[in-house]
């Protein structure tokens, strides 16, 4: 069970948590590439919308970052732990994956708030559709293959 947990880990985000560093850096730098590409070609913004755009989307993508990377980490602690799953530990995960969808929200409306001041509310709009449509994606992805706890 616990290599299905790794595997899909692997598949879903892109990198293993026992791959080494380097390796794992470039495939998170892949994949954050991807997702760029994406929001450029459906973006559709003019190139002064683009100046103020990309630099606030740099600070949004490295505030998520270390919400994701703490989830990937209880990802990790659920599949490791997957066969002797005490009722404190399931306890423990859920409060804390619970407390990463809060952090998440709060950082996501902190910057719908800053993307609204220096775009069209269209704009901005459309750039949260697509951040969370990804996200869903690979959410769902992810939570597809993970069985739930016994």
């Amino acid at each position: 069970m616990k290599k299905l947990f790794t595997l899909a880990l692997m598949l879903v985000f892109g990198w293993n948590v026992y791959a080494q560093q380097d390796v794992a850096t470039l495939i998170k730098k892949d994949l954050r590439s991807e997702k760029e590409q994406l929001i450029r070609e459906y973006m559709d913004l003019t190139p002064s919308q683009e100046a103020v755009f990309w630099p606030l989307y740099n600070d949004y993508q490295a505030e998520l970052e270390g919400i994701m990377d703490e989830r990937i980490g209880l990802l990790q602690k659920y599949a490791d732990n997957y066969d002797s799953m005490s009722n404190d530990m399931a306890r423990d995960i859920t409060t804390r994956s619970l407390d990463l969808d809060t952090q998440l929200s709060k950082v996501r409306k902190k910057y719908y708030k800053r993307f609204n001041k220096v775009l069209p509310s269209t704009s901005a709009s459309r750039f949260y559709q697509l951040d969370k449509m990804i996200r869903v994606l690979v959410e769902t992805g992810a939570y597809s293959e993970i069985p739930l706890m016994e």
